[in-house]
């Protein structure tokens, strides 16, 4: 019986993370500030093949899940398909509820709060321990087949999946920036307190590797300073690849890589 009990507890904080994040994904997507990383992308798809968001977010999902069970199928679990069909659902349902205003910085503020809502979802759904989304299925089957570690494929696949999208015709832009940025920490203490109402004290493997996987310890300082190492690294490859795409130059790609954010947002502000 408690057992049971258990797993519906966690059932229910998964779906209810899902909706969350969906709800929050969706703020900040229309406010009009670009989206974040996969958000990109869906948007490119959705585009061009002329679907919905929600729809264009499940067969990304659907792609990744499958890769996934094809190079690495222990990546997978029951909670990486629920959360899929819940959260690109309700992406879906919050689409064309959200109401903005005239003014730009209090639109600034809406996006803010969509992300931190994002971050939220996503770390209840994380202390479920029911298995990892589609996209971190992909980033783990990757490190763990080849030996590569995780930050670094996980910005290499942000880059690939926002580039895609702005090919594809997704808008890129400061919601991006700042997913990347506040999103881990959040995600890392909603997890925690979540855990702490499951009365979850043991280590389980999949929350030690979602630790990782967003490049952080349990130590405070030592969280805030991999983030923003991470932040840095990735906004140096984020700018190369601006600016090459841009300006067709070698030379002017690395200058502007050791720029890093700078040359992004003088990027996202000018052009």
């Amino acid at each position: 019986k408690n057992n049971n009990k258990k797993t519906l507890k966690k059932l229910a904080i998964l779906v209810i993370g899902s909706i969350i994040a969906a709800y929050g994904i969706t703020l900040a997507l229309y406010a009009g500030f670009g989206g974040a990383t996969l958000a990109v992308l869906w948007q490119g798809i959705a585009r061009t093949f002329h679907i919905s968001i929600g729809t264009a977010s499940f067969v990304v999902a659907l792609g990744m899940i499958l890769f996934a069970l094809i190079y690495d199928k222990s990546q997978i679990h029951i909670g990486t398909v629920l959360y899929q069909i819940v959260y690109s659902t309700c992406v879906d349902l919050f689409a064309n509820c959200h109401i903005y205003s005239t003014y730009k910085w209090i639109d600034f503020l809406i996006m803010l709060l969509g992300v931190v809502l994002f971050a939220v979802g996503t770390g209840l759904y994380a202390s479920a321990s029911l298995g990892r989304g589609s996209y971190e299925a992909v980033t783990f089957a990757l490190a763990e087949k080849n030996h590569w570690q995780i930050k670094f494929v996980r910005m290499a696949l942000d880059i690939l999946v926002v580039v895609t999208g702005v090919l594809f015709g997704g808008k890129f832009g400061v919601c991006t920036l700042i997913t990347v940025i506040i999103s881990g920490p959040i995600i890392q203490f909603v997890n925690a307190k979540a855990k702490q109402v499951l009365k979850n004290d043991s280590k389980e493997t999949y929350n030690l590797e979602f630790v990782e996987e967003i490049n952080m310890e349990d130590n405070k300082s030592t969280n805030v300073k991999k983030t923003v190492k991470s932040g840095i690294t990735f906004g140096s490859a984020l700018a190369m690849v601006i600016s090459y795409t841009t300006w067709k130059s070698v030379g002017w790609a690395i200058f502007h890589g050791l720029l890093s954010w700078v040359y992004v947002i003088y990027f996202l502000l000018r052009y």
